[in-house]
């Protein structure tokens, strides 16, 4: 059996650029010369390749269960539960309620120090310019529809 915890890729490049560049030194460096839609733009093709390479790997494998990382941030409740009776775990239902209410925290704000990140869908709408959003569903098409991520404001399903 495997799992799976994915990030919408559009949100991963965001997060890449706010969060992890701001505690590398060479991603430091490097965002501290270009502004985020630049950035993003350049990490575009290495993001699609990571995920491809997901999908290469566990497209096909029947045990494999992949879950959302914004998923799993809003329902803890539903993804503990699913996740324990995929993985044939059992715990009795108080025990995964306490699981639950102890794991369940919501960031209210980002704080990249932190590693930090509100993890609303879509959030990376209010940091990339239009035209750096259209560049991202047009290369993440692929992945974008693979995953059952909303593209150019419509969902697209396989």
């Amino acid at each position: 059996m495997w799992v799976q915890l994915i990030l919408e890729n559009r949100e991963l490049q965001d997060e890449k650029c706010l969060t992890f560049g701001k505690s590398q030194q060479n991603f430091r460096e490097q965002v501290a010369q270009i502004n985020i839609d630049e950035f993003v733009k350049q990490q575009c093709a290495w993001i699609q390749g990571l995920y491809q390479a997901y999908i290469d790997a566990f497209g096909n494998v029947k045990n494999v269960r992949t879950y959302k990382y914004e998923e799993v941030i809003f329902n803890k409740v539903g993804w503990i539960n699913n996740l324990l009776n995929y993985l044939e775990i059992e715990i009795e239902p108080e025990r995964r309620r306490l699981i639950s209410k102890q794991v369940n925290v919501i960031p209210q704000s980002e704080d990249s120090s932190r590693h930090i990140r509100t993890a609303v869908p879509g959030d990376h709408v209010k940091k990339l310019q239009a035209e750096t959003i259209e560049y991202l569903n047009q290369e993440l098409d692929t992945t974008l529809k693979y995953y059952d991520y909303i593209i150019w404001g419509i969902t697209v399903i396989n």
